[in-house]
């Protein structure tokens, strides 16, 4: 099954990375942030997902901004 989802995830991810250059912008893998360039990091190990093994715990989002404004995005207000 492990191998079954990384291959959705990796198809998913390849996808998204694909419309971003075609569409010319920036693109924030957060599959290769939270599972390790090779996605055989383990982003629960490492603190980046809550108990519920799904959502994102405070260091994971925290994260996730910090890659966001890295790559040009900014807030927005509204």
């Amino acid at each position: 099954m492990e191998d079954a989802c990384r291959a959705c995830w990796e198809g998913m991810n390849g996808a998204a990375r694909q419309a971003a250059a075609d569409h010319g912008v920036p693109f924030v893998s957060l599959y290769d942030s939270f599972n390790g360039p090779q996605h055989n990091q383990d982003p629960r190990a490492k603190g980046l997902i809550r108990q519920d093994g799904e959502h994102p715990s405070a260091e994971g989002a925290a994260l996730i901004a910090e890659l966001l404004q890295k790559s040009g995005y900014a807030y927005a207000d509204r």
